[in-house]
C-alpha cells in the first residue's frame, strides 16, 4: 500500500464504559471501550480523539465513514503511522 492510499479499520465501540481503551476483538473487529456517552456525537468525537492519540495520527486525518449512529464503525485514515500498521497487523 502506498503512502497516498487511505487505510480503513472497522471498530466495534462500547460507549459509556468505565475507561477508554482498546479491549481486544469483537468478532473480526477491534473493540474500543469509550467513557463517552452515545449522544450528541460524543462517542464519535471521543473515538477520533482516542485513535489520534493512540496511533499518533492527527485528528484531521481520521474520519468515520460509516456507522456514525451504530456501534460498528468504519474509520478511514488519510495518513499512516507505525502504530497504525502494528494495529492492522495484530488483526491478522
Amino acid at each position: 500500500m502506498s503512502i497516498d492510499e487511505p487505510y480503513f479499520l472497522v471498530v466495534y465501540v462500547q460507549p459509556g464504559a468505565s475507561s477508554t481503551e482498546f479491549s481486544g476483538m469483537h468478532g473480526d473487529n477491534i473493540k474500543v471501550r469509550l467513557q463517552a456517552q452515545p449522544q450528541e456525537n460524543q462517542a464519535n468525537e471521543a473515538l477520533i480523539n482516542f485513535l489520534a492519540n493512540s496511533l499518533e495520527i492527527p485528528k484531521s486525518k481520521i474520519e468515520i465513514v460509516s456507522g456514525t449512529r451504530g456501534r460498528t464503525k468504519k474509520v478511514k485514515f488519510h495518513k499512516s503511522s507505525p502504530k497504525l500498521h502494528q494495529l492492522l497487523l495484530s488483526k491478522r
